[in-house]
C-alpha cells in the first residue's frame, strides 16, 4: 500500500560501450545512444549517465535507470532493448566462472575482446 502511495522507484544500471570511430569527425554511435534515450523515455524511465570509462578502443558509459519495476520490466521485454543487452536476465549465470592461467580459455585473447 505504501509503495502505491509514494510510487516506489527501482534503480538499475545499464552499461553501453561506444567504440572509437575510424574517422574522428563522424559520430556514428551517437545515434544508437540517442535511440536508447528515446526508448527509455518511451517507457517513462528516468536516466542519467553516472560515469564514463575510457578504453583504448572506445569508452564505456554507465547509465542509471530509475522507474517503477513494471516500467523496467516492460523495457526489458522490448525487442529493441534486447539488442543492447549482453545477456537475457533469465539466462544470467548465478555464479562467476573462474578461469585459471592453465585453462585454454585464458590464453585465447578472443575471450577478452569487447
Amino acid at each position: 500500500m505504501i509503495s502505491k502511495l509514494f510510487g516506489m522507484k527501482t534503480k538499475e544500471t545499464f552499461t553501453f560501450f561506444i567504440p572509437c570511430s575510424k574517422n574522428p569527425y563522424v559520430s556514428y554511435r551517437e545515434k544508437e545512444l540517442d535511440s536508447l534515450a528515446l526508448l527509455f523515455n518511451q517507457y517513462e524511465i528516468a536516466h542519467h549517465i553516472v560515469q564514463t570509462i575510457p578504453h583504448e578502443k572506445g569508452f564505456w558509459v554507465i547509465i542509471e535507470l530509475c522507474s517503477s519495476q513494471r516500467n523496467l520490466e516492460k523495457l526489458s521485454d522490448d525487442p529493441l532493448f534486447k539488442d543492447y543487452r549482453l545477456y537475457n536476465s533469465s539466462e544470467q549465470e548465478s555464479e562467476l566462472e573462474i578461469i585459471s592461467e592453465s585453462d585454454a580459455d585464458f590464453t585465447n585473447s578472443d575471450n577478452f575482446k569487447v
